[in-house]
């Protein structure tokens, strides 16, 4: 009986080992794409400042060269061009980075319900394991001692009183422990 506690032991041992590490596995995968979901927030306000100061800078380029003549028209249509596709740029780099920035977030928000279901699964298997093998490996422990306490009691008569008193102390205290484990 006792090699099947050690047994259940170490497997318990090694499952909550397996489990806790699977715990730090995930809360660190969460953390990586908490950073890189900063990160790239961080950049796209960057970008964004630097874009909206090259804008700023086209359009008082584009009044300077309106002041400068009318001779300059041309040059001036392919400046407003330039802007606007700059603009544009600026539009979609700006809605890529949006776009990147919200994949992050979903995914690291699937990766907290992975987290958390992995956790709610584990404490399954746990209450699983204990109902399912300590409980009825305490009970038959229980019984078997019962029946061994009955034989004893049977087969043991000539033992003086005060040996069986001492006897039931021992196997009273054995119990106790085995219930404390």
């Amino acid at each position: 009986m006792q090699t099947q506690e050690i047994l259940l032991v170490i497997f318990t041992g090694i499952l909550a080992v397996a489990v806790l590490m699977q715990t730090l596995i995930f809360f660190g995968m969460y953390k990586t794409f908490r950073r890189l979901v900063d990160r790239v927030d961080g950049i796209s306000k960057d970008l964004l400042k630097n874009v909206d100061k090259v804008t700023v800078k086209a359009e008082e380029t584009l009044a300077t060269i309106q002041d400068i003549g009318n001779g300059f028209i041309p040059v001036k249509d392919k400046v407003v061009d330039a802007a606007e596709i700059l603009h544009q740029r600026v539009v979609k780099v700006d809605d890529f980075f949006e776009e990147t920035t919200d994949t992050a977030r979903s995914e690291v928000e699937k990766m907290k319900d992975r987290i958390e279901l992995a956790a709610n699964r584990a404490e399954e298997l746990l209450e699983i394991i204990h109902d399912g093998i300590l409980v009825p490996v305490n009970e038959i422990t229980a019984v078997t001692r019962g029946i061994r306490a009955g034989f004893n009691f049977l087969f043991k008569r000539r033992r003086n009183s005060s040996e069986a008193v001492r006897q039931s102390e021992t196997v009273q205290q054995e119990d106790d422990e085995e219930m404390f484990i």
